[in-house]
């Protein structure tokens, strides 16, 4: 009997070392009487994964004392994001991968018993009514809920465990309780580019065929929006031999208000890497944000309905840098941006417009919030798509020359078996302009038919483009603008034989500092906020 006193004694003494060890960085808590409770699932009602319908994450800005709701959500068969107004997700594979993460959460160890501990713990709740300015170590608030709108998980994520990043604090809102449990907080991210479909235009670099740079600004005057050009650039991708061709180069002539011709020089030469790199920009085009445009526009768009004379739904566009303008040589108003253009033609017959408006605001660099950290700006985007009149051009047909017409299906037949056509087989005519006719004919019929099915599939890929485009105004990097909208000192440089030939860029600047007149550039208006009531009649 004593020796198994002993023995039981070494064994709680190990134990209680053993619990010592696990919990020797947590803070001092109470942790009696829910002992029972370890290695027991957090929520043991949770059994499938495939029947979470909806994800909401909360967290609190301590910089900003504001809460910050994501949320992602099965409606009508389909994955959106309502805390971005319903935009479409992508999220079957994350939604199932953050669910299973959250199956039989079990729980490794009891932190504490007490409120008071919550703070330390990093478990406060993300709970507006309960939260006040200069809150700190709030924690994450995780909630899972079926097609009722049912909860299958609700639970407060804190900090780490000192020595265990696996380990986190936890607890669920309505429990004064904190437990401690093996939890990836990276399956459960709150950016909106982490949701979604990343490639915007579905765009690849082999399908470029033609690219036009529409360099100018849109400002407003006191009859209107006046249109500011610099520079309007077309350059043509030539798959044979694998090069840039420029087709037309026009600048802007203010005194005259048209655009002219400027070919290039003979010491110029197009930048090829830089329309490479544009390329590759459209193929990785990203977006940052997304603002949601009115119903009544986002209709009209997909419908292609005027909307000039519109001015709730022409405000909306303003808002935003996307203004009614007359430019040089157009017979009426349209729809420009307040800082250019880039227009894409594919091979395939599809063609996307995509206009650059006014600055959206500013970002931290990689979520830094620090006071050395560096703002970066975004931009928005209105993009939409048509039918390309540069690459989906009706075939020329090859005239098909006069002669006899086809022998009649009745006409007499030859009695000769040899000079009966095989079983399934026509007759071949026997007339030279007749062979020629049918040549032509057939090559003709080729062509119309590869045409029409080539248009047919146009026509279907526009109007999935523009039904995906149409309610959205997107937000870009301004990084991602800076490669897209390109200028005449982006897409032209000095040719190999400047240099030589004493046309170089340094051979211009010594020639100006030895004597030629510098001339002062004419100040450019900067862009500023405009609002719909400052904005100039239009109509």
């Amino acid at each position: 009997m004593e020796q198994l006193t002993r023995t039981l004694v070494f064994i709680g003494v190990a134990a209680v070392i053993s619990l010592a060890a696990v919990f020797v960085t947590w803070p001092a808590a109470e942790t009696v009487g829910r002992e029972s409770n370890v290695g027991q699932p957090l929520f043991p009602k949770f059994d499938d994964p495939q029947a979470a319908r909806r994800l909401e994450i909360v967290t609190f800005d301590e910089n900003t004392s504001e809460l910050r709701e994501f949320q992602v959500a099965q409606k009508n068969g389909l994955w959106v994001i309502p805390s971005e107004g319903d935009y479409p997700a992508d999220a079957a594979q994350q939604m199932g991968d953050a669910a299973a993460s959250l199956l039989g959460l079990e729980i490794v160890g009891i932190a504490s018993e007490s409120a008071r501990d919550h703070a330390q713990l990093g478990v406060v709740e993300p709970n507006k009514a309960k939260l006040s300015v200069g809150d700190k170590n709030v924690g994450t608030l995780i909630v899972l809920q079926d097609s009722q709108n049912d909860d299958l998980v609700r639970l407060i994520v804190g900090g780490p465990v000192e020595g265990n990043s696996e380990l986190r604090f936890v607890r669920k809102p309505d429990q004064e309780v904190v437990y401690v449990s093996k939890i990836d907080l990276e399956k459960f991210p709150t950016q909106f580019d982490k949701w979604i479909e990343k490639d915007l235009l579905k765009l690849n670099t082999f399908d470029v065929a033609r690219v036009t740079l529409k360099d100018y600004s849109v400002v407003p005057g006191q009859r209107g929006f006046s249109y500011s050009g610099r520079m309007e650039a077309t350059a043509n991708w030539n798959a044979e031999s694998s090069n840039w061709e420029m087709d037309e180069f026009k600048v802007f002539s203010r005194p005259n208000q048209q655009w002219v011709s400027a070919p290039l020089g003979d010491y110029e030469e197009l930048n090829s890497q830089k329309l490479n790199d544009l390329k590759t920009a459209l193929d990785d085009l990203k977006i940052v944000d997304v603002v949601k445009k009115p119903a009544g526009l986002s209709e009209s768009l997909k419908s292609g309905a005027d909307i000039l004379g519109e001015r709730d739904l022409m405000e909306s566009l303003m808002l935003f840098g996307f203004l009614p303008a007359r430019p040089p040589g157009a017979e009426q108003l349209e729809i420009v941006a307040s800082n250019g253009e880039v227009v894409v033609d594919t091979k395939d017959g599809v063609q996307y417009i995509l206009r650059f408006g006014n600055v959206s605001g500013a970002e931290e660099q990689s979520g830094d919030k620090s006071e050395n950290s560096e703002l970066k700006l975004n931009r928005y985007l209105f993009v939409t798509a048509q039918l390309s009149p540069n690459t989906l051009q009706e075939p020329t047909y090859e005239p098909e020359p006069a002669g006899p017409a086809a022998p009649a299906a009745d006409a007499p037949k030859s009695d000769d078996p040899a000079a009966q056509p095989a079983a399934g087989e026509t007759a071949p005519p026997t007339d030279p302009q007749a062979v020629e006719r049918d040549r032509i004919k057939r090559e003709n019929d080729r062509k119309r038919n590869d045409y029409n099915e080539k248009r047919k599939k146009a026509v279907a890929r526009v109007a999935e483009l523009n039904a995906r485009f149409a309610d959205w105004y997107y937000v870009i990097s301004e990084d991602v603008y800076k490669k897209i909208h390109l200028g005449r000192s982006d897409i032209i440089k000095e040719g190999a034989t400047a240099r030589d030939a004493g046309f170089d860029v340094d051979a211009f600047r010594k020639l100006e500092t030895d004597g030629i007149e510098k001339t002062t550039p004419t100040a450019t208006t900067p862009e500023s906020p405009m609002t719909p009531t400052n904005f100039p009649p239009f109509n």
